[in-house]
């Protein structure tokens, strides 16, 4: 299997354009995730991180949808920092058109929490399945 590599300078690394399951994102210092889609049924990877890793959304990252269970965006490090302006959008309304007994996907898991989390997402709302900046 070929893994793809996310655009790196200097340990920055950028996510752009339609994300590949498989992206490894380990050596970056800071991933931008900006413009992003996420196809149906895959998880935005950003486990294994650096420690003291940042990650920050900028512009539109958007998910497809599958009647799946998720998690749209893992998360796993230590001394990590969440930050941006960006908007997250999970596609909620596409969801409550399906009924309430359908399975939805988690939209944001941590897993195995280690030390030194921080997240300073700039002010956010969340409607119809939809988290951005006011």
């Amino acid at each position: 299997m070929i893994r793809q590599v996310a655009e790196e300078a200097e340990s920055s690394c950028t996510l752009s354009g339609t994300y590949t399951s498989g992206t490894d994102v380990s050596s970056c210092s800071t991933v931008t995730i900006k413009s992003l889609t996420v196809p149906a049924g895959v998880t935005l990877d950003l486990s294994d991180l650096k420690s003291g890793a940042n990650v920050v959304f900028s512009g539109t990252t958007t998910f497809g949808t599958k009647k799946w269970s998720g998690p749209l965006v893992l998360l796993t490090g230590t001394k990590l920092t969440v930050s941006g302006s960006g908007t997250l959008d999970g596609q909620g309304s596409w969801y409550w058109k399906q009924g309430t007994s359908i399975t939805r996907p988690v939209f944001f898991r941590m897993k195995q929490p280690k030390s030194g989390f921080m997240c300073t997402l700039e002010a956010t709302t969340y409607t119809n399945g939809l988290l951005k900046k006011e």
